[in-house]
């Protein structure tokens, strides 16, 4: 199994794709590396020392592996593609599921905070109920500072933050 390990490091580093992989690759690749600790508990001097270099080493080509293809699914979800990627396994199936999903409601969240910005030019007129010291509005203006009755034509997003607060309320034209 040490050398279907490294033969499938080998081809994942040199294809740009996902390799072709058995689909109980992981399972073996498990099954050897508690296979290695066994021998290890049973071993003593030299060749546990040895076995405990050849566990490491398949540890971390089979982490190696596993990242390898995570990065190539990843890379394959930010290029459009929507269905799982050719030769995909089941343990990187849920990763799959989890990434394509996080990178969404990311974008998603992205592209509602950018039309949110739109709301930076929308003004509407509010009347002030409360003294209010000078402001930056969203717009990066200064506004204010304002007295109990003034009123003025501000920005959306700063109005329903100081009628939240209770200190202007909006004026309908």
């Amino acid at each position: 199994m040490y050398n279907d390990i490294l033969e499938a490091l080998k081809n994942e580093l040199e294809s740009s794709n996902l390799s072709r992989l058995p689909k109980d690759f992981y399972i073996n690749a498990r099954l050897y590396i508690k296979g290695l600790r066994d021998k290890i508990e049973s071993s003593q001097g030299g060749s546990a020392d040895i076995l405990r270099g050849e566990l490491d080493l398949a540890i971390k080509m089979v982490s190696l592996i596993f990242k390898l293809r995570v990065y190539k699914i990843v890379r394959g979800i930010f290029m459009g593609l929507s269905t799982p990627p050719e030769g995909i396994l089941d343990e990187e199936l849920d990763a799959y599921i989890k990434i394509r999903e996080a990178i969404q409601m990311s974008l998603q969240s992205f592209s509602s905070s950018m039309n949110s910005m739109e709301d930076t030019t929308k003004r509407i007129l509010v009347r002030f109920t409360a003294s209010v010291p000078a402001f930056v509005g969203v717009d990066l203006v200064v506004y204010g500072p304002f007295e109990p009755e003034d009123v003025a034509n501000i920005p959306l997003i700063n109005s329903e933050i100081l009628i939240m607060k209770g200190v202007a309320e909006r004026l309908e034209v």
